[in-house]
């Protein structure tokens, strides 16, 4: 699966080339980049901006998916067709990582892929996520303060399409982490957690932790950074949320680890069954977990 992925993402890349190729953009460099812990190939199409029409920007944006999901469907056609269960196993390889994948990942606009950029492209909304996220944080600001208005029209567009984009974000690391389990186990988890760790919580943490030192009071007593971090609704809101969701990602996180305790299980009424007479027993006549009556026959011998 390895090389039908690599050959794949070839492909999508070559997708977006082709167009922007097609449609006058230079492409400007193109090779292997580090993306989700594996290398990734990659094309530079940067200069699809330069072209002043949208409807040729979206091709590009969609070429790679054009391209990828052309592979799956010859794909989808040799396994319908093929008696060979190598050829059969490689198309639906193919097919899986292309078709199924490829859309969930590369084709929705709630991640910035190619899903996203066209979104952005055809409501002619460059910034559509950074704003987007802008409003998320001024909505959860207004809950906690008297100046609470409803959303309405744009605003309750804007804010839906950001809190889809986090729930969807949440889901898809949550499942690559399951993936990873699956595929390396702990070794797996590990790694994603230092990967997340590095790219999403660290800069994060320097971030306030910068705002703290660059700041000044005077003659002022200096707040704590609890006082800090608690400063605005928006900051105890995050603090909150991370505190519950932190049990809940502890309780459903797989431990190599697991607790023994030795016991002992026995029956609360025992009763011991003794024939009266010695002999090989011929047949069974209940099945196990079955009620029996007094008068009943279990066994004949």
């Amino acid at each position: 699966w390895v090389c039908a992925w690599a050959f794949l993402k070839i492909i999508h890349e070559l997708g977006h080339a082709a167009y922007a190729v097609k449609y006058g953009c230079r492409v400007q460099s193109a090779g292997l980049c580090w993306m989700f812990l594996s290398p990734v190939p990659f094309v530079d199409v940067s200069g699809m901006w330069l072209n002043t029409n949208r409807w040729q920007r979206c091709l590009i944006c969609l070429g790679g998916l054009v391209f990828e999901l052309t592979v799956s469907s010859i794909a989808l056609l040799i396994f319908l067709i093929s008696a060979s269960e190598s050829v059969r196993y490689v198309c639906c390889l193919l097919f899986t990582l292309g078709a199924v994948s490829s859309i969930i990942v590369n084709g929705t606009p709630f991640m910035k892929f190619d899903g996203y950029h066209l979104l952005s492209e055809i409501l002619d909304w460059p910034n559509l996520y950074s704003d987007a996220q802008t409003a998320i944080k001024n909505f959860s600001s207004s809950l906690f303060s008297t100046n609470f208005k409803r959303l309405r029209g744009l605003d309750l567009l804007l804010v839906s399409y950001g809190f889809l984009c986090l729930v969807y974000r949440a889901i898809f690391w949550v499942t690559l982490m399951l993936g990873a389990y699956l595929a390396f186990h702990v070794t797996g988890v590990l790694i994603l957690a230092t990967f997340m760790y590095i790219y999403f919580l660290l800069p994060w943490i320097k971030h306030y932790l910068r705002n703290i030192n660059r700041s000044t009071y005077g003659n002022a007593t200096r707040p704590s950074i609890l006082e800090r971090l608690t400063s605005s609704n928006m900051n105890l809101l995050r603090i909150i949320l991370c505190t519950l969701s932190l049990p809940i990602i502890l309780y459903f996180l797989p431990s190599p680890w697991q607790p023994t305790i030795p016991g002992v299980i026995a029956y609360h009424r025992p009763h011991i069954l003794r024939n009266e007479a010695e002999g090989f027993v011929n047949s069974v006549r209940l099945k196990a977990g079955t009620h029996v009556r007094k008068g009943d026959v279990l066994a004949v011998l």
